[in-house]
């Protein structure tokens, strides 16, 4: 999933996490992918639950950011190519197009359907220090994220790959993806109604709901 999406996630899941900072869990949400101003590998901030959850133990002040964080990193554990691949009657058209595209078609409807109205505190903390993110890593990244915030489009989608796919080939699939996908407005329209988003939201949402280490920090 990309930034938007789980900040979208994470609204969902807001009333039953109970953050008592919401703008720190909101931040908790999007900072894994500091990864990319930071430039860290993809297993150093996409943590299992369980260092997560020393985390959470060893910073207690910091509740609301591990929280978010750990939602980040229990929703990516989930293909969303595999959630499409599951229904029959799409896969003739989707062993045609090209893998980076599922979460590109998400991350778009979300941003054109689904706004949300939240803000992120962007502050270095001792988890990221941690984690080895550079206080300088994190002012980019917090500019691109609040824009998507306040500008909820395509185009701010696109800006944010670009500036952070700058020499980053994985990135830069995305991009193609998504220009070549916001290009075809017929297709778009028929992968919408093929793909069917909300439905794989409600997905990836029920699987992070049965996670142990999300039950562990909801309390249910």
């Amino acid at each position: 999933m990309n930034p938007y999406s789980h900040l979208v996630l994470a609204s969902r899941l807001q009333a039953e996490i109970r953050p008592a900072n919401p703008a720190d869990y909101y931040w908790g949400t999007v900072a894994p992918d500091l990864r990319y101003t930071a430039g860290l590998r993809r297993t150093q901030t996409h943590l299992p639950p369980e260092k997560i959850l020393e985390f959470r133990a060893s910073y207690p002040e910091l509740k609301s950011f591990i929280d978010g964080y750990m939602i980040h990193c229990l929703a990516d554990e989930v293909e969303l190519w595999a959630l499409l691949e599951k229904r029959w009657f799409l896969r003739p058209f989707i062993r045609h197009l090209p893998l980076k595209l599922a979460p590109v078609i998400l991350e778009s409807y979300l941003v054109e359907k689904n706004p949300v109205t939240v803000s992120i505190s962007g502050q270095s903390n001792p988890v990221l220090q941690a984690l080895g993110v550079n206080e300088n890593a994190i002012p980019p990244f917090r500019s691109l994220v609040e824009r998507l915030i306040s500008q909820p489009s395509f185009e701010s989608i696109l800006h944010l790959f670009q500036t952070l796919g700058r020499g980053n080939p994985n990135l830069q699939k995305y991009i193609d993806a998504a220009e070549q996908f916001n290009r075809n407005k017929i297709g778009k329209k028929a992968l919408y109604a093929l793909t069917n988003p909300p439905e794989v939201l409600r997905s990836v949402e029920n699987f992070v709901r049965e996670q142990p280490a999300y039950i562990k920090i909801s309390g249910k």
